[in-house]
This record gives structure tokens, C-alpha cells and sequence, in this order.
């Protein structure tokens, strides 16, 4: 959060801020406001920001800052600990927050502990983020899509790794957590694929190799999220 708001350390700081960044007027400074917050506690931050853009803010991910603190809070692992800590101070000092440490990063423990928290927002994102995309290959929308499906394939990937680390120890995904993660896939199979090999068409038709490799590569990373190789093929080989 310093990168954004310098020496913000809690949330009575955020309030306390005499001016606050918009991302070039990407957020308001009411919103901006409730994002630092929320980056002001950063082992609870995943569905809290997640919900924050899936609530009619999918569009404001076209700023590339935005999308770089929405990556940093998903991928950035935190502080390591291997095993639990025990609380004994509450609420806990910025500064001894090493009582949040987690073994495989603060994503991966959301996703064995809290799943459908993070899935929930995520899928809903997905289906905002199709919804802005009205326009051919060429519509500012399109890399604001591609930016989605990166970060939910990836996210995705977690979720695999969580249910073979589950099954080490002979515990299954929650019923809610295989919902929601198929509800998911089907969008990136169903939705958000065919409009991505639409665009395919249109780049190959104007020539566009750049377009064309961008892509087809969004395309390998939808279809590599649990898709048989009959399924994957006749739109991974389109143009």
C-alpha cells in the first residue's frame, strides 16, 4: 500500500490521508478510500478486494496500477510461518503481524480455508468483464478481458494444487468450492473462449500476427483448465 498512500500503515491513516490517489480517475476518491483500506490489512485482503471490483468496478481494472495491486494482494505470499501462531495481542500492532504467516502463502491459504470467499467475486468479475466486451479484436476492452483470464487461470491453478494437497491427507473440496470452480471454468469455456476465437477470426483477417499470438495464447490458458484435447483443438487451431 505504500507505493500508493507513503507511510499508510492502518486504516485510521487512509482516513486521516489529506489526498488520495484516483488512478487516473479510474476511482473515485470515496472508493479509492475504501480500497486502501482494504489493502491496509493484508492477510484478510483477498475476497475483500476482489468483492470491491466485482461490485461495479470491473471496468476500473483497465488501469494497470489497479491491476497491479489486485495481483500483488492475490500472488504476493506474505510472511512465512510453518505452522499456525498463536494470537495473544488483539488487535495486533502493524508491526507484529508476522502472527499471519502462513506456510504456502496467504492465496493458497484462502483457498484451502475459504474458497468459495475469493471464487465468488472472481466468477463474477469474469461475467462483468464479458459484458464490457461489445466490440471486435481492436475494442479498448479487450486487453481489460485477457487481464481477467490471466489472473483467474492462475488463480484457478491454486485451486488444483489445493485439492491434490487435500487428497494427500484424504479430505475432498466442499461441495460449494467444486461448484463454483466449475461455474467458473464453464464461463472461460463457454463465454469468454468463443469471444476470444471470434476475435482470433477478425485479427486473421486484418493480418494482425501481434493480435493474433496475444490471442491465441489467452486461448491456451482457458483450454488448459481441465479440457479434453478433442474439446481444446477445433479453437485452439482456429484463425
Amino acid at each position: 500500500m505504500s507505493t500508493h498512500l507513503e507511510g499508510a500503515e492502518s486504516e485510521d491513516d487512509v482516513v486521516a490521508a489529506a489526498t488520495l490517489p484516483t488512478f487516473n480517475d479510474s476511482l473515485s476518491e470515496e472508493a479509492s478510500e475504501e480500497l486502501l483500506s482494504l489493502l491496509s490489512v493484508p492477510h484478510i485482503a483477498i475476497p475483500l478486494v476482489l468483492d470491491f471490483f466485482a461490485r461495479d468496478r470491473v471496468g476500473s481494472l483497465l488501469n494497470t496500477d489497479l491491476q497491479n495491486i489486485v495481483e500483488s494482494v492475490l500472488f504476493e505470499p506474505k510472511v512465512f510461518s510453518p505452522g499456525l501462531k498463536v494470537v495473544t495481542e488483539v488487535p495486533i500492532p502493524a508491526k507484529k503481524r508476522s502472527a499471519f504467516g502462513t506456510a504456502y502463502g496467504v492465496l493458497m491459504q484462502e483457498v484451502l480455508r475459504s474458497p468459495v470467499s475469493l471464487l465468488t467475486p472472481l466468477k463474477n468479475i469474469c461475467m462483468e468483464a464479458v459484458k464490457l466486451c461489445v466490440g471486435g479484436f481492436m475494442s479498448s476492452f479487450v486487453p481489460l478481458l485477457l487481464y481477467v483470464v490471466r489472473v483467474t487461470t492462475r488463480v484457478l491453478r491454486y485451486v488444483e494444487a489445493a485439492k491434490t494437497m487435500k487428497a494427500r491427507v484424504g479430505k475432498t473440496q466442499s461441495v460449494e468450492c467444486i461448484e463454483y470452480t466449475t461455474a467458473i471454468v464453464n464461463i472461460l469455456r463457454t463465454r469468454i473462449g468463443p469471444l476470444i476465437s471470434k476475435w482470433v477470426h477478425q485479427a486473421y483477417a486484418s493480418n494482425d500476427i501481434v493480435a493474433l499470438t496475444n490471442l491465441h495464447a489467452h486461448l491456451a490458458l482457458i483450454f488448459a483448465t481441465d479440457l479434453s484435447k478433442e474439446d481444446a483443438l477445433p479453437i485452439l487451431l482456429s484463425r
